[in-house]
């Protein structure tokens, strides 16, 4: 039994965290991004959260590996963060702030003609 404890313990310290802030174009808070975690060896989702008020969002309790992190909001580009390593070295992750860009969009040709 006092085995399976210490395993169990140890188990338990293997995690970490990532966090980080968004900002749109106007410099200002975004608020409520989906921001996605995946398991960089398999492409399976592993969290989601929202980013809050103050556009930040934290990961808790990240079991050590490679992730990839996708932030998502209407209106701005995709941003995408690839190889984020948890490990016994980096526990803590800080993204800092992450800059959103507006999504592109090009209009069509519109042709007019009058009698």
């Amino acid at each position: 039994m006092h085995l399976i404890l210490i395993m169990s313990y140890a188990g338990f310290a293997n995690n970490g965290t990532i966090k980080g802030s968004l900002i749109d174009d106007k410099k200002e808070a975004a608020l409520y991004a989906n921001i996605l975690l995946f398991k960089a060896n398999d492409s399976s989702l592993y969290k989601g959260e929202l980013s809050n008020e103050q556009g930040a969002f934290l990961f808790t309790n990240i079991l050590y590996g490679t992730y990839r992190l996708e932030i998502k909001m209407i209106g701005f580009e995709k941003v995408v963060k690839q190889n984020i390593l948890i490990s016994n070295e980096h526990p803590d992750i800080d993204l800092g702030t992450i800059s959103l860009a507006p999504e592109a969009h090009s209009l069509g040709v519109v042709t007019t003609t009058a009698d």
